[in-house]
């Protein structure tokens, strides 16, 4: 599609078809996410993001607001956080965008065995955060 690129917010290595029901709404402006097959067991949790909003050029001027970037972290987490019963997780960093989907199924076809060293070290563990917020 023109004017939106593949946005991935991570990816999940499961022996069986996946399916992401009932999905949170993921980053703002984008559609909901979705699950693309990558081959070899390998899944991406994916939406479309609109060049105008996620573009190099917009990303790098919203990122000197952190209330703009904390946001769309918590969307991020958020779709990961649905994902994790899906298979074993890894999770992307935040903005991991590519052109189109074959592009992202083809980097994760060249980094597959990267991949698979990473998943057999993370199967059945979770990854958890903490957060500390000081009231003055």
């Amino acid at each position: 599609m023109i004017g939106v690129a593949t946005y991935v917010y991570g990816l999940v290595k499961s022996a069986k078809p996946l399916a992401l029901k009932k999905p949170p709404r993921g980053l703002e402006g984008t559609v909901k996410p979705r699950v693309v097959d990558a081959g070899g067991g390998w899944s991406l949790l994916v939406t479309d993001a609109p060049l105008a909003l996620y573009d190099a050029k917009a990303i790098d001027k919203q990122l000197r607001d952190l209330d703009w970037v904390s946001a769309r972290a918590g969307e991020h987490d958020e779709v990961l956080e649905h994902a994790m019963a899906l298979g074993t997780l890894v999770p992307l960093k935040l903005f991991t965008l590519f052109n189109d989907e074959e592009r992202a199924i083809a980097h994760v076809t060249k980094s597959r065995r990267s991949l698979d060293r990473v998943a057999a070290k993370i199967e059945g563990c979770e990854e958890w955060s903490l957060r500390i917020m000081l009231a003055e």
